[in-house]
């Protein structure tokens, strides 16, 4: 007779994972998002990361439903605005990248808070001003009625939560009111 041997055998695939789909594809500065990621390859213990050419954010609470869908959530204060690509490693080290996957929506800047200034017309002083979603580039204007002082070598901190400018007293004494623009 002949003789015969079964042999069992896992046969398993290291593909890197594919992501197909972020929802949702956009959030707001500053608030905190919980993103499902869709695609296929994706591993228990993955790790999902925001990036853009400046920052990277991880994702916490990450979770696995299945080989096609993870999610996590991501802390968008302090975070700028734009375009951020989406990855997910894998815990054999393989990644997935969605290029520009997801968008930080830019926020109006908030002015919370700023230093008086006293001093004579016509001198040179600097302003602090404190708020939210400063942007790099942003513009400081003081306003007084029809009377309007531009700020220059704004200096914005890297959260976006204050900003430090220079401007000369060319105007009348008093109240101005404080605006920023966002470029």
């Amino acid at each position: 007779g002949a003789l015969s041997n079964s042999l069992a055998e896992d046969v398993a695939y290291d593909n890197p994972p594919i992501i197909t789909s972020v929802l949702p594809d956009q959030a707001d500065q500053g608030a905190p998002v919980a993103l499902t990621v869709s695609g296929s390859d994706f591993l228990a213990g993955a790790e999902i990361e925001l990036v853009s050419p400046t920052l990277t954010i991880q994702a916490t609470g990450e979770w696995f439903g299945h080989s096609t869908l993870i999610g996590g959530d991501f802390d968008l204060a302090g975070v700028p605005a734009g375009q951020y690509s989406v990855k997910v490693i894998n815990p054999t080290g393989l990644v997935g990248t969605l290029v520009n996957g997801f968008e930080v929506l830019p926020v109006a800047p908030l002015v919370t808070g700023g230093s008086r200034i006293c001093g004579l017309e016509n001198e040179t002083y600097e302003i602090r001003v404190t708020g939210e979603f400063f942007d790099a580039g942003a513009q400081l204007t003081l306003i007084q009625g029809s009377h309007v002082i531009d700020a220059s070598a704004e200096v914005v901190h890297p959260n976006g939560i204050g900003l430090v400018a220079t401007i000369n007293l060319a105007g009348p004494i008093g109240r101005y009111d404080v605006r920023v623009t966002d470029p």
